[in-house]
């Protein structure tokens, strides 16, 4: 069952475009916490249950707990919830790793080779058939697939699958990303003794050519990167030791680059962004504690050094795919733990705590994907010019099961349309206590009041808006 739950986390996410998308990421993440807490509960109950590296364990502990406190005190804690649950899947790969058995972890690598092979031939096809110049696959832009490729071509060349090798190859070239082809050269020249000489000349020449193609990029790429490095280090300064709650640069960009030409909703720096979200401690306990678990493999290290190099300038290690994959790697040679944990008198409290543990974080998950769902909803029948009133009953509908800044803000404007201020002022109201980064809510609310005849908490608005976010 654990290798069920891998298998499918680490083959099933890259497919799902990476899980950048709210919807997708929740219906995985209550899949994976229903397999892992079951088959967990049941083993306890049984005595059947291999404790993890005590070392691990309390590793990914105080990582969840540290970034759980980040989203906690987070400007917008909705949307800093939803990031966390991806980034502790990831984090939990890892003590769960002793776990599994080499046979096991070989049955792994080949769900991970399979979900490669459907990328790449729908990569296929958006070259053949679609004529894409730059080929993204199942993922939403082909920066993201070339480190997909970073991650996995290392590995498909320690297992000797030549075909898939070389098909990997090719679509890194289609994706047309230097960086990905800068960070593999740099890693396997860093890496040294432990590459061949063949790689080793290989990497060189690779080296070259990208430097000659970047030295030809446009100036304002390598600007923008620093516009968007200046608004995540600004964030950093405001909350340096837990940040400002994760995938919440997400909002803060936007808001601090409106009116500017430059539209992005990452920092394009995994450890700049990182630091920035879950603050830095998160960052060097993170980083010292896959430093500690580093693969003997050359070509893990080779996949893992590379990644690490291409997130100084790239945002994909963010991506919680990617991110999955990555720990994967890292942990995975671990070695297996075979030795059963007695826990006596314990076992049957424990075992109850971890199914009402389950029940609630799926509870969760699966009311936000609800919500998600009927907000996709309201807003296809938007689209499709639906009458109002059926919009705004989906909306109400969603807002049930969760709360959603951007759904209140669209019953605002929905009721303020239809002339029903009181109830638009009390949907801005909400809006801008979900998300009190967005200028534009608070303006809008100060609006409304302004239109009830309620001057005092138009300018009350007005004030709370200039210190409400950052």
């Amino acid at each position: 069952m654990f290798v069920l739950w891998l298998a499918t986390l680490l083959s099933l996410s890259p497919i799902l475009g990476g899980l950048t998308k709210p919807q997708e990421a929740s219906l995985v993440f209550f899949l994976a916490v229903l397999i892992l807490g079951i088959e967990t509960s049941r083993r306890i109950w049984n005595n059947d249950f291999k404790i993890p590296s005590i070392s691990l364990l309390g590793w990914t502990v105080f990582l969840s707990l540290v970034s759980l406190l980040s989203a906690f005190l987070s400007p917008i804690p909705a949307q800093a919830f939803i990031a966390w649950r991806s980034l502790v899947l990831g984090l939990w790969i890892i003590p769960l790793m002793p776990l599994f058995s080499l046979s096991l972890r070989a049955r792994i690598n080949q769900a991970i080779f399979l979900s490669a092979y459907l990328l790449c031939a729908y990569a296929a096809v958006q070259v053949s058939l679609f004529r894409h110049l730059e080929i993204s696959s199942f993922f939403p832009n082909a920066n993201i697939f070339a480190a997909f490729i970073v991650l996995l071509l290392p590995l498909t060349l320690e297992q000797k699958h030549v075909f898939l090798a070389a098909c990997l190859i090719l679509m890194l070239l289609a994706t047309k990303s230097v960086g990905a082809w800068l960070s593999l050269s740099i890693a396997a020249l860093i890496l040294g003794k432990q590459m061949s000489r063949e790689i080793k000349l290989i990497a060189f020449f690779i080296l070259i050519l990208c430097l000659a193609l970047v030295a030809q990029k446009p100036a304002f790429d390598f600007q923008n990167r620093w516009v968007w490095w200046q608004v995540a280090f600004h964030a950093l300064s405001k909350r340096p030791w837990l940040g400002i709650g994760p995938g919440v640069l997400t909002y803060i960009i936007p808001l601090k680059l409106s009116g500017h030409s430059l539209r992005s909703i990452y920092a394009h720096q995994f450890y700049l962004q990182t630091a920035a979200e879950c603050g830095i401690i998160y960052l060097v306990v993170f980083l010292t504690g896959i430093f500690l678990i580093f693969p003997q493999s050359p070509m893990k290290r080779l996949a893992l050094v590379a990644s690490l190099i291409l997130a100084f300038w790239d945002y994909s290690l963010s991506v919680p795919a990617i991110f999955f994959i990555f720990c994967y790697l890292s942990a995975s040679e671990v070695s297996p733990s075979l030795k059963l944990t007695p826990l006596g008198n314990f076992r049957s409290p424990l075992a109850l705590f971890i199914l009402i543990l389950t029940l609630a974080l799926t509870r969760l998950a699966w009311a936000r994907w609800k919500e998600e769902r009927l907000k996709a909803e309201g807003i296809s029948l938007f689209n499709r010019h639906a009458p109002v009133e059926e919009v705004h009953e989906k909306f109400l509908e969603s807002i049930l099961w969760a709360p959603d800044a951007d759904v209140e803000r669209l019953l605002a404007e929905i009721d303020f349309r239809s002339h029903r201020l009181l109830s638009s002022a009390a949907h801005w109201k909400k809006a801008t206590q979900e998300n009190p980064c967005r200028p534009s809510n608070w303006k809008a609310l100060a609006n409304t009041y302004n239109l009830l005849g309620e001057k005092a908490r138009a300018q009350e608005a007005l004030r709370k808006s200039a210190h409400a976010c950052l």
